[in-house]
């Protein structure tokens, strides 16, 4: 991307994942970035930035990117975390229908370990 990109500050989003049924086992955490997001042509017009405010790693990553944002022994039934997201997004590659707003939701998935 070049000096077409535009940076959208996001904000703030909360996060609550039900991390129970893993209380006591080892697991990694990646936060995933739907592969398809309406209006976007290609996953090189949009990059995610975040940092985390507890104890998930900050990255970066593009529609059908996981990302392991934790790591590490799970020990209490909720993880709650707070993500400050900006977008960097390349207008020439929107191609929004008419009245329609850029818009996707990430997920979290839970991976347990030996």
């Amino acid at each position: 991307m070049d000096g077409n990109l535009l940076v959208l500050p996001f904000g703030r989003i909360e996060y609550r994942l039900a991390t129970s049924p893993y209380v006591g086992r080892r697991a990694r955490i990646f936060y995933v970035i739907p592969p398809a997001i309406v209006g976007l042509r290609s996953p090189a017009g949009l990059r995610i930035d975040w940092r985390g405010s507890g104890a998930f790693a900050g990255g970066s990553g593009r529609p059908g990117n996981r990302v392991q944002v934790w790591n590490g022994v799970v020990q209490t039934p909720w993880m709650n975390e707070t993500f400050d997201l900006t977008l960097r997004v390349d207008p020439r590659e929107l191609r929004m229908p008419a009245g329609s707003a850029l818009s996707f939701e990430s997920t979290f998935e839970i991976e347990t370990l030996p």
